[in-house]
């Protein structure tokens, strides 16, 4: 296993029935194996070893995944976290302020895919 100097991350040894699942899936789950948020790097070093990540770009498809979505929070830059830690009103200001710092990202879809 690979471990990230400084980080509590690595990675992560994906069981059989995890082969089917959809991106939304793979990145909840690992969200919740850092207690709910973690950082892109962090997240990497878990779903490396999953199969979808056989392509060259799984990184961009899990971005992709956690930015179209409102299963998932922006925190920070590089930090996502799961949104049903938050309530409502605070997931709306944090999009607010992300749209309010980069305009051109547009609102939020509003899809909460589960499967």
């Amino acid at each position: 296993m690979q471990h990230l100097e400084g980080d509590k991350t690595e990675s992560h040894a994906w069981g059989e029935a995890t082969h089917t699942w959809t991106w939304p899936q793979i990145a909840r789950q690992a969200l919740q194996e850092l207690g709910g948020s973690g950082s892109l790097k962090e997240l990497y070093v878990l779903i490396e070893q999953h199969p979808k990540t056989q392509g060259k770009h799984w990184r961009a498809r899990l971005r992709e995944t956690l930015q179209g979505s409102s299963a998932f929070v922006r925190m920070a830059k590089g930090v996502w976290s799961v949104a049903w830690k938050y309530s409502k009103e605070d997931v709306e200001e944090l999009n607010r302020l992300r749209r309010e710092a980069h305009p051109l990202l547009g609102p939020r879809t509003t899809s909460t895919e589960e499967s």
